[in-house]
C-alpha cells in the first residue's frame, strides 16, 4: 500500500518505480491512496507495471482497513516534520518499509519497526520491500515492533508528555 500525496518531497514517482522493480522480482498487487488528479499526476512520468486499485479520498476508519489489509505500507518520502502515515500502519498491525526521511526518526527503528532505507533509493525500497512480502519471520517481527510503537503514541500519551513539558519550567530559563 502507498498513500500519494501529489508533492514531489512525498517520493510518490519514487514509490512508482519501487513498485515497477519490486513487480519485476514477483507478482505485485498494490493498493494506491489519493486523489485521481495525484494519481494520475504520477502516472504521466511514470507508467506503473503493477497492477493495483485506486482509492480515492478515504475516511479515517477505511483508511485504518486498507493500513490492515495489505502486506506492507511503503513510506518514500524525502523530508517529513514527522510523517504520521508509517506510525498508523504500525498501529494497524502492517509491516512498514519507509525512507529515513527526518522527522520519522522519533518513532521509526530500522529492523525492530520497519525497515529504514535512504531517501530516494529506488533499488534498495525495492530490497528493502521484497524482505518483507517473502521473509514471515521478519515480517512479524516488524509488526510486533510496531504495534509496541504505536501503544507510544496515543492521543492522551501525547497531551501528557506536552503538559509536563509546560509544567516542568527549565532550570536555566526561569521566568
Amino acid at each position: 500500500m502507498v498513500i500519494i500525496r501529489g508533492v514531489k518531497f512525498k517520493g510518490d514517482e519514487v514509490a512508482i518505480k519501487v513498485l515497477n522493480a519490486l513487480n519485476q522480482r514477483m507478482p505485485v498487487h498494490a493498493i494506491l491512496v489519493g486523489s485521481s488528479k495525484n494519481v494520475q499526476k504520477v502516472f504521466s512520468s511514470i507508467k506503473p507495471e503493477f497492477t493495483y486499485t485506486h482509492y480515492g479520498t478515504v475516511s479515517d476508519d477505511e483508511l485504518a482497513t486498507l493500513y490492515s489489509s495489505n502486506d506492507l505500507f511503503l513510506f518514500t518520502s524525502h523530508v517529513e516534520s514527522f510523517g504520521l502515515p508509517p506510525l498508523e500502519a504500525m498501529a494497524c498491525g502492517t509491516p512498514v518499509v519507509s525512507t529515513d526521511c527526518l522527522g520519522n526518526r522519533d518513532y521509526a527503528n530500522n529492523g525492530y519497526n520497519c525497515l529504514l532505507t535512504h531517501p530516494g533509493d529506488v533499488e534498495e525500497l525495492a530490497k528493502a520491500s521484497l524482505l518483507v512480502l517473502t521473509n514471515s519471520d521478519l515480517a512479524d517481527r516488524l509488526v510486533r515492533g510496531g504495534l509496541e510503537t504505536a501503544k507510544q503514541f496515543t492521543w492522551d500519551r501525547v497531551v501528557e508528555r506536552f503538559e509536563e513539558a509546560l509544567r516542568a519550567p527549565d532550570e536555566d530559563n526561569e521566568i
